[in-house]
């Protein structure tokens, strides 16, 4: 990941609620001006359709037990997914503390126009190194707390997520800018999973002058297909009105020797 000054925020779209199956993502919300639809593996037609690209297509194949998710469509056939954990994954304030308790003392420095720049947050990787922006985060072995998270996307969304990578905000001066993720390190095709806890904060996505925002309230999961990665640009902008502390905990499938 980079760090890169983040766009004028806007008021998210509105919203109303969508139930869907409780096997795998609690309720969720739709945008009403949305051209989504939900997405369940009993329903085949879905996966064929042609609004999705072929990696996606392929990537929801192979795991037939993934849950509803609300798609959201970007247009020129890409697509970006969005649901909430079930209640019992969720973390209530004491986990969401022990999680807090992990971050690093120091912020990781990377290098930005030929200097050294603390990023405005903690991060740190857990299960898999994480090369971006010319430095690796060295990951953690994973703490008990993230092997259900870790577990439960790897039978919903994708068998072969392996790695997380915490980033812990705080406050208004806390952000991550304007971004690719780097996808060098990864298997091809597979998605990017972020899970939101703590305080609501916005997520996102930018292409030219087209920017879509979603909220992310603690709970929340965001699913990023790779070919979306590519074309879209996403950020969790600064601002004056965030006051609380939020973790994301973001997954990834790293190729394996």
């Amino acid at each position: 990941m980079s760090d890169a000054p983040n766009a004028t925020s806007e008021p998210a779209a509105p919203q109303k609620a969508l139930s869907i199956s409780a096997t795998g993502f609690a309720q969720c919300q739709q945008p009403t001006n949305s051209t989504s639809k939900l997405f369940a593996p009993d329903r085949p037609e879905l996966v064929k359709s042609p609004k999705l690209k072929p990696s996606w297509r392929t990537v929801r194949m192979e795991t037939p037990r993934i849950p509803a998710l609300v798609t959201h469509d970007l247009g020129d056939d890409l697509a970006f997914f969005a649901g909430r954990l079930p209640d019992e994954l969720t973390w209530d304030q004491s986990l969401f503390e022990n999680a807090w308790a992990f971050h690093p003392t120091e912020r990781p420095v990377i290098q930005m126009i030929g200097k050294p720049v603390a990023i405005p947050r903690w991060q740190m990787a857990f299960g898999h190194d994480y090369r971006f922006s010319n430095q690796t985060s060295v990951a953690a072995p994973v703490p008990e707390l993230l092997e259900p998270l870790r577990g439960w996307c790897q039978k919903h969304i994708h068998p072969r997520l392996n790695g997380l990578l915490l980033n812990w905000y705080e406050g208004p001066g806390h952000y991550i800018g304007a971004h690719h993720d780097e996808d060098e390190q990864l298997v091809p095709h597979t998605p990017i999973v972020t899970i939101s806890f703590g305080e609501t904060r916005n997520f996102r996505l930018i292409r030219g002058r087209e920017k879509r925002d979603f909220a992310a309230p603690s709970g929340t999961v965001f699913v990023l297909p790779a070919d979306t990665n590519r074309a879209w640009k996403h950020l969790v902008p600064k601002s004056t009105k965030y006051s609380g502390r939020r973790i994301s905990v973001t997954l990834r499938a790293f190729e394996t020797a």
